[in-house]
């Protein structure tokens, strides 16, 4: 009995390592209907199989096997069925948490969502272009939305456009609403300045505007501290 037991907890450990790996990099199979029902299913069967195999391993037959030595055993392999299935398990938990939220959303708000969601697996898939496309996308289609704005930036500076990064920033300024959404990306284009393309003097002059247009903002503060700082 233990050795079936055993073989059905290495099945159950390897379907968590699959499916896990799924949960994080395929979005076709993430987005089928079966995905996460049968991921469920497996995650509770596989706990319930460790629990057993422990029992069975520690000696559960034994008047004493609620014992500690026991009870340890269990908990260890459970908790290794858990670690298997821990990204399929988290995938699904803000599944769900989207799925509750967009009830209470505009249609175009959870189209958003979905555009975001989208690009970030692209980004965990290591296809940075693609995420900049879905970003570049949803950006133009709402030109005043300052997180999708800065999402893209950010994509664009990890591809090494810098540039673009620039631009886009600056686009965002002029078009989106709100003192601290603008200074937020003010500030975001002067670290971009200082860091990557290396030219302090643009950085400092970014900063100082940021604090002159938009003094009572939040992103004023720390503009004020890192001007103390690099001074």
């Amino acid at each position: 009995m233990a050795g079936v037991l055993g073989v059905a907890f290495f099945l159950f450990l390897t379907a968590g390592a699959i499916l896990s790996y799924w949960a994080l990099r395929g979005e076709e199979i993430r987005e089928a209907g079966w995905f996460v029902p049968a991921g469920l299913v497996s995650a509770a069967l596989g706990e319930l199989i460790a629990f057993a195999l422990a029992l069975r391993v520690a000696g559960a037959a034994a008047p004493s096997f609620m014992a500690a030595p026991s009870l340890l055993a269990a908990f260890a392999l459970m908790l290794l069925m858990t670690f298997a299935y821990s990204a399929f398990l988290a995938h699904c938990s803000m599944k769900g948490i989207f799925r509750l939220r967009a009830i209470f959303m505009s249609e175009d708000a959870v189209a958003v969502r979905k555009r975001w969601w989208a690009a970030e697996s692209a980004k965990h898939r290591k296809d940075l272009q693609k995420a900049a496309e879905i970003y570049k996308e949803e950006s133009e289609e709402n030109p005043k939305d300052t997180e999708t704005r800065r999402r893209l930036a950010e994509v664009l500076v990890e591809i090494g456009r810098f540039d673009d990064a620039l631009r886009e920033l600056e686009q965002g300024i002029r078009l989106c609403e709100g003192d601290d959404n603008r200074s937020s990306l003010m500030f975001r284009m002067s670290d971009i300045i200082e860091r990557h393309v290396g030219d302090r003097e643009r950085s400092v002059r970014v900063l100082k505007e940021l604090i002159s247009r938009y003094p009572k903002s939040y992103y004023a503060k720390f503009a004020r501290e890192r001007l103390e700082r690099i001074s």
